[in-house]
């Protein structure tokens, strides 16, 4: 009886001293092929000029290599954007392939203090770090607070939110916030929604059949282009549409993984999605 509580104590002891971790670079920015990360980012500003801007973005690991001294990971993700600013009832969609080098692996992700320790996201270790500020603008007779806020997630990233007072009222802030991620099987949080609040008259597509082997059928209801991309974000196939159904000939590429997007004439993304081809 006694060995079964040294091992609960043990445990205990355990968990504890894991949430007390320094998070460095490396293992907030451990990403594995195939990640997915859905963010939500919000920003305004009414000084010294008025921005707003606010979307949803999901991130996918497309590659990840390292240096020839393992000092430095360079990453290309596929970025999934659902905007919905500046402009009222107007949703964006873009997608695209960014790349991203994260090096100093062995740094602590957050320096400074003073940082607090927890555990979170199916039990990873949190870490994050809260300062005020205080300055004066007399040429604005601005008392300015600001309040700046970092986070970091084992294996799930850093996140930033920023809030500024001028004499108490709120004049800007920037909010980053995880909502969901997806690493192997583990998942954790809501996925974001896909093209939430769809504008009206915009049709809708069906690609099919998926998986494919030697075709794909792309029926859409107005006039549009299809456009298929490799995991490197190249284009790879291309096809117009509008009114019926038309076959893309997808004998020539390797199996694996593609994305595809659906684009009007105005160059709006009004459709996407991922589609497999075997052999």
């Amino acid at each position: 009886m006694k060995s079964y509580y040294y091992f609960l104590l043990l445990l205990l002891v355990s968990g504890n001293l894991k949430a007390q971790t320094a998070l460095t670079v490396g293992e907030v920015y451990d990403f594995n092929v195939g990640d997915e990360f859905h963010y939500h980012h919000s920003e305004h500003r009414s000084y010294p000029y008025n921005f707003s801007d606010a979307y949803q973005k999901a991130i996918v690991v497309l590659a990840k290599n390292y240096s020839a001294n393992f000092d430095t990971i360079f990453y290309t993700y596929q970025n999934t954007y659902w905007n919905y600013s500046p402009y009222p009832n107007l949703v964006v969609y873009k997608i695209d392939t960014t790349h991203q080098f994260v090096t100093g692996l062995g740094n602590p992700q957050i320096t400074g203090g003073p940082i607090t320790y927890s555990m979170g996201y199916n039990g990873r270790v949190v870490n994050n770090k809260t300062n005020n500020y205080s300055w004066f603008e007399p040429e604005y007779g601005c008392d300015w607070t600001e309040h700046y806020s970092e986070s970091c997630v084992e294996g799930c990233g850093y996140y930033l939110n920023v809030e500024n007072y001028c004499n108490g009222s709120q004049m800007s802030y920037l909010h980053e916030h995880l909502e969901y991620f997806k690493k192997g099987e583990e998942t954790w949080g809501t996925a974001v929604g896909i093209m939430p609040n769809e504008p009206m008259g915009m049709g809708s597509s069906i690609v099919y059949p998926n998986p494919a082997t030697t075709q794909l059928h792309i029926t859409s209801t107005i006039p549009a282009t299809f456009v298929l991309y490799n995991l490197l974000g190249q284009v790879v196939e291309q096809a117009s549409l509008g009114g019926g159904t038309v076959q893309v000939s997808v004998l020539g590429l390797p199996a694996g993984t593609y994305f595809y997007q659906i684009i009007n004439p105005q160059n709006q993304t009004l459709q996407y999605g991922k589609v497999s081809i075997v052999r």
